[in-house]
């Protein structure tokens, strides 16, 4: 199989927006690959990538008052 081609390459969120990211895997001719398992994970703690690569603010902790 060759690289996998993400989509799209990074993204910037504003405060409730979400981006939906996609991979597609190809053999050593180009062609497609049907089937392949792909994981998702975010460098930043300040976001959360689900397993269908749906990226969105992480949740807050609640803070607690006095």
């Amino acid at each position: 199989m060759a690289p996998d081609t993400k989509r799209p390459a990074s993204a910037a969120l504003s405060l409730g927006q979400t981006q939906q990211f996609t991979v597609t895997a190809t053999d050593s001719q180009q062609q497609p690959v049907a089937s392949f398992y792909a994981g998702w994970q975010s460098s930043d703690a300040a976001h959360v990538i689900d397993a269908q690569g749906l990226l969105r603010e992480a949740p807050r902790p609640e803070c607690a008052e006095e």
